[in-house]
């Protein structure tokens, strides 16, 4: 019967609400939201009562409600002006939290959420400026929009993901994600983490959500957020904030016993483990597109490769070889095959990554295979600093990582480096590649408009960037990544 309760994702709104209406009954509650009470209804009761294990999700429900509560009440104190509250739901935090009367707060969710909503509270008032926006977050169009509006009327925001994100597919949360970036007013997102063990339990849970199953389920978490410009600010794990509040799980007297005995014969690394399992994290946006935990996570896999580190040339480059006379500047070398191909040809060749693990690695095979190269740590948005000159620029997957702001500031940097009549050549992401994961695609419009002034684009060609295997299969389906071959020349 349980898995025809919950119809859609919207019945969780009645769920979630039921226990938050309920809290206030307590003798000792946490917070009291009479309103969500009135607002889940039989509707929300009958959801609870029919799904499995309702003390657990009574009480992870208001745990999250203190921590998000808290979140918002800090980051008003770190001047956000505004709350853009997607997939609201039954949410009545702008009626029971102590807010600015001018602070700005903006519920988006399907247009019968709201209705129901406002049918229900429409003798009740805000403490703030509420705002309701009847929109379908899975079409982009309308989410953009709605971006753009709210970013154009408040200089930071905090944007509310509560409930919203695991039922996501992992492309449409890459999207989001990216969109969300888009705003340079959003400071910070709110959103659910799940650990490996968590989602591991929440599939077989699956099988009793009906038509609302959690599908965000990335290998990594943490690295999918900083992989789209997101990068974590605080976290605060459900059982530790819990044992804060002074308010543990309320389990069967059987399953705590069980419990017990289970901790006694686990390790220290094993309890904390279990302990933080879920928990809520406040994410904030990476300043510059370059996010440096994403590379160094990269390149401290086994083996130290990572995904574009092919042991080779990048095929783009070698046929491009004989257009390369002179001096090389690699940008963003990681650890050296593409300079070293070069250095090979008897081009004088230095190479730069801001991420000392590469640099390393590329000194180790140069001086293996005999070859001479410069290889040196150093930051490609300072380029405008360097007083040395070349006759070519090389950049193979560089260009794609940084923001509109940054990408701009690189191409200045590359001017200054080249030498008059300098070629660049670059290897970027295709918007021609399917798909959100990996880095940002490019399209041949914003090259030309990048490239417009003080530059002649010579050639912008379809090209294929060479990944591992492992990359290949697990992140493009099997093939390798389409790409933007670019050849231009510094003007005179």
């Amino acid at each position: 019967m349980a898995n025809h309760v919950i119809g859609d994702v919207s019945d969780t709104a009645f769920w979630v609400a039921h226990y938050r209406g309920i809290e206030g009954d307590r003798p000792m509650p946490l917070f009291r939201d009479p309103l969500a009470g009135v607002l889940a209804g039989e509707r929300g009761k009958k959801i609870a009562k029919a799904m499995p294990y309702t003390f657990w999700t009574g009480w992870s429900v208001v745990i999250r409600t203190c921590i998000i509560d808290d979140y918002i009440r800090t980051a008003i104190g770190q001047g956000v002006e505004a709350v853009l509250n997607l997939g609201a739901g039954l949410d009545t935090r702008p009626y029971r939290l102590e807010l600015p009367e001018s602070f700005l707060w903006i519920e988006a969710d399907y247009p019968a959420m709201i209705e129901y909503k406002e049918e229900k509270l429409a003798g009740e008032k805000p403490r703030c400026h509420l705002e309701r926006v009847k929109v379908d977050l899975a079409d982009t169009g309308e989410r953009r929009r709605l971006f753009a509006s709210v970013n154009a009327r408040s200089k930071k925001i905090l944007v509310l993901a509560e409930g919203v994100v695991p039922y996501l597919e992992p492309d449409d949360v890459a999207s989001l994600a990216d969109d969300l970036k888009a705003m340079d007013h959003a400071s910070y997102w709110v959103v659910d983490y799940f650990s490996p063990q968590m989602v591991k339990y929440r599939r077989r849970l699956n099988r009793r959500m009906g038509n609302a199953p959690f599908k965000f389920m990335p290998k990594s978490w943490f690295e999918f957020f900083q992989q789209h410009g997101w990068r974590a600010k605080e976290i605060r794990y459900l059982m530790e904030e819990a044992e804060k509040l002074r308010r543990p799980v309320e389990i069967p007297w059987h399953m705590k016993l069980s419990f017990r005995l289970w901790r006694l014969f686990m390790s220290k690394q094993r309890r904390e483990k279990m302990e933080r399992v879920s928990g809520y994290v406040m994410l904030e946006r990476e300043s510059g597109a370059v996010q440096r935990g994403v590379f160094e996570s990269a390149y401290a896999t086994e083996g130290g490769h990572a995904p574009w580190d092919i042991g080779k040339v990048q095929p783009a480059f070698r046929a491009a070889a004989d257009r390369v006379v002179g001096s090389v500047l690699d940008a963003g070398c990681g650890t050296g095959e593409n300079a070293l191909f070069f250095a090979a040809r008897d081009n004088a060749v230095t190479g730069f990554d801001f991420l000392e693990a590469p640099i390393l690695a590329a000194k180790r095979k140069a001086s293996e295979r005999g070859l001479k190269a410069n290889f040196i740590v150093a930051d490609a948005l300072k380029l405008e600093e360097w007083t040395e000159r070349f006759d070519n620029a090389i950049d193979s997957g560089l260009f794609h990582v940084f923001s509109d702001e940054d990408r701009a500031r690189y191409v200045r940097g590359l001017s200054r480096v080249l030498k008059s009549g300098g070629r660049l050549f670059i290897l970027c992401f295709s918007d021609q590649t399917p798909g959100t994961q990996g880095p940002r695609r490019i399209t041949q419009e914003e090259l030309r408009r990048t490239f417009a002034d003080g530059w002649e684009i010579e050639s912008i060609e379809l090209a294929r960037f060479e990944t591992r295997p492992e990359a290949k299969k697990t992140m493009f389906a099997g093939e390798d990544p389409k790409a933007w071959f670019v050849m231009a020349r510094r003007a005179s």
